[in-house]
């Protein structure tokens, strides 16, 4: 057959705007959302889409800030104008043009530095306005910050934190809020903070973020961006949307610049900024970055800030319940030991008061989220001290009892009772990989459905529900079972209008459809093999359990 009788396969071209896992292996990217085909294919983490922030190690950055002090000082020898010309005038007091193509600069400190992500020529021109991924690796975690002067660094940081938690006066400028604005910061005051809140009465949201993003800064913006993606959910309009957009790149650019200064760094405005991006993923229609890339910054915050000799305040108590709430049911929907496996040892007294009765059982699912690494191989464990920890889990659970002063609030009662279930079933499909309709699990299903229907739909504990709900409605097999579930997550996001539960009631059907497809009634030995979050993995979806 001659050459030109063959139609050989075009080379596929390298994409600009794919996920950042195809992008920095030099691979085509079919662009899927949320996760991408070659990554799904390959089984390998995708790192998403948009802007990504990345955070740098010390030891890099100081060659490179002195590089680039060099750099600068030849070129300023070169084009800096004389000081009384209109040319320098012009350059301090003129602003960018508002068509100017700006990519996100490099931060010349530890801390994120944003990748550039937009090209002239890209396909979306609103590149800068989509919402960021951040690649955190093991290896770039600073063990301590590092001074130009000499001086001990843990007494720099003694006397920054000094500084820092001495109270300044705003400047009046920095209190003003534009009416709009306003508007934004008054809903996620009045309306979010108690969506995202279990406590109807001294909302930890209200009085901890509310009085940081008063001034200007990224948890302002971060606030307002989750306020603007709240009221596109109830009532859909473009520009709305682009408000939202405008107030998380400001608060990611804000961030960036924060995070050169150690003061700010340390600050619990800056860790309630990045918590803040995670909870902003829960109002977003679509999600274009990586699953737990604000998961990952907040761990090198809370790292970096532990070997500090400072005593915790409220706030970063609070913030540190927030971030274990997040670590522990992420570690359950990813399949990963938590960031922070000591969460007892680190919140043991946050926890507790937030929440409550069920906080023992977060705890142990956590646990058990380690155990799942241990029996992939993840994380290097003998099968004895497999087998070991299985018993020991299984003691906890079956020895757990209420405590007495939660008998007598039943929301907090039955809330407990439901995450009781849920860790039961977690645990017998990570140790022995059954699920429905193994009598166990069906038991602990009916345990976990019931108890979640004595809790109103307007109770403030419902925003606990999303991971008792979807690992009791995934193993459900009875019909009646099945449509409590889809209607109770349909009245959830009536009543909240939070698009993460439409995500979680879709992924949940999903999971049926698996489960019947694999063995329904005539080969109930397949469907017990099943896992809910290993039947979407083989899809490439995922779930957020918060």
């Amino acid at each position: 057959m001659s050459s030109g009788n063959t139609i050989g396969r075009e080379k596929g071209k390298r994409s600009r705007s794919g996920c950042w896992t195809c992008r920095e292996a030099g691979y085509k990217c079919d662009e899927a959302k949320p996760l991408c085909g070659r990554c799904v294919r390959l089984k390998i983490p995708c790192q998403g889409y948009g802007l990504r922030l990345r955070w740098r190690p010390h030891k890099d950055a100081k060659k490179r800030e002195d590089l680039r002090s060099r750099h600068d000082e030849n070129r300023r020898e070169l084009v800096v104008p004389p000081p009384n010309s209109n040319e320098a005038q012009a350059a301090i007091i003129s602003p960018p043009a508002e068509n100017t193509v700006t990519t996100p600069s490099r931060s010349g400190s530890d801390g994120w530095v944003s990748d550039d992500v937009f090209s002239p020529h890209g396909r979306n021109p609103c590149a800068l306005l989509s919402p960021m991924s951040i690649q955190s690796r093991d290896d770039d975690i600073p063990s301590e910050i590092c001074l130009k002067d000499g001086k001990s660094d843990n007494m720099r940081s003694r006397e920054q934190l000094r500084e820092a938690s001495v109270p300044r006066d705003p400047p009046y400028w920095a209190l003003y809020l534009s009416l709009d604005d306003y508007h934004l910061f008054h809903h996620f005051t009045t309306v979010v903070s108690s969506l995202i809140s279990i406590k109807p009465t001294d909302n930890p949201f209200q009085k901890h973020f509310t009085s940081m993003a008063l001034q200007k800064g990224p948890l302002q913006s971060a606030i307002l961006s989750v306020a603007a993606s709240h009221l596109v959910a109830i009532s859909p309009r473009k520009d709305t949307e682009i408000v939202a957009r405008k107030h998380h790149r400001i608060a990611i650019q804000s961030l960036s610049m924060a995070l050169k200064t150690p003061t700010e760094r340390f600050s619990d405005a800056i860790l309630a900024t990045v918590l803040m991006l995670q909870v902003r993923r829960q109002f977003m229609d679509s999600i274009e970055e990586a699953d737990e890339c604000h998961l990952s910054a907040a761990r090198e915050l809370i790292r970096l800030r532990k070997g500090l000799p400072t005593a915790p305040t409220s706030c970063f108590q609070f913030l540190l319940s927030l971030f274990s709430y997040y670590d522990i049911l992420g570690s359950i929907a990813h399949a990963r030991p938590p960031f922070i496996l000591d969460h007892h040892y680190l919140c043991s007294n946050t926890l507790a008061p937030l929440f409550d009765s069920a906080f023992d059982i977060l705890h142990i699912a956590s646990d058990i989220s380690s155990l799942q690494s241990m029996k992939s191989g993840a994380m290097t464990t003998s099968n004895e001290e497999i087998q070991s920890l299985i018993q020991v889990f299984e003691h906890k659970l079956e020895t757990w009892r209420l405590p007495d002063d939660t008998a007598e609030n039943l929301d907090l009662a039955n809330t407990a009772i439901a995450y009781h279930a849920a860790a039961s079933i977690y645990l017998f499909r990570v140790a022995y990989n059954i699920g429905s309709p193994h009598p166990r699990t069906l038991h602990r299903v009916r345990l976990c459905l019931d108890a979640i229907a004595k809790v109103p739909i307007t109770s403030p504990l419902v925003s606990m529900h999303v991971w008792p709900l979807f690992t009791g409605g995934c193993e459900a097999i009875d019909p009646q079972d099945r449509l409590f579930a889809v209607q109770r997550l349909k009245e959830m996001y009536s009543i909240r209008r939070i698009p993460s539960l439409i995500r979680v009631r879709e992924a949940m059907e999903t999971v049926w459809k698996c489960k019947d497809l694999q063995g329904g009634d005539s080969r109930p030995d397949l469907m017990v093999k099943l896992g809910c979050l290993e039947a979407l993995d083989q899809l490439g979806l995922g779930v957020e359990l918060v």
